[in-house]
């Protein structure tokens, strides 16, 4: 439902056509984003939004890529084997950690 009076025509684009990276052709303009995103052509949000939107955006992109990868680095040092089952908790500032480490012994089970 649509409120005061609007409907979906009020909402929707019909010229709005959407960008996609496999179909950009200016390869001097993908080379200097894969550079300005790390040289990692593996960074397409980054090399997207350089590309599509603007460096600043894709500098922004870059950053919280980076971000993403060493939380998910320190959640990989947080393991979980057969018989020992290692939890962590990292606050968000990084300054503590709290570590709880049980044993299960699976003879007995």
């Amino acid at each position: 439902m649509y409120s005061n009076g609007t409907s979906h025509s009020d909402f929707h684009n019909a010229s709005y056509v959407p960008y996609f990276l496999d179909e950009m052709d200016n390869q001097t303009l993908r080379a200097e984003a894969v550079q300005k995103c790390g040289g990692d052509a593996s960074r397409v949000q980054c090399i997207f939004d350089y590309i599509f939107a603007d460096e600043r955006l894709a500098e922004q992109t870059l950053k919280n890529d980076k971000d993403q990868q060493a939380a998910l680095h320190e959640i990989g040092m947080c393991f979980s084997l057969s018989n020992i089952i290692i939890s962590c908790i990292i606050s968000s500032n990084h300054s503590k950690a709290l570590i709880s480490i049980s044993w299960r012994n699976h003879f007995n089970d």
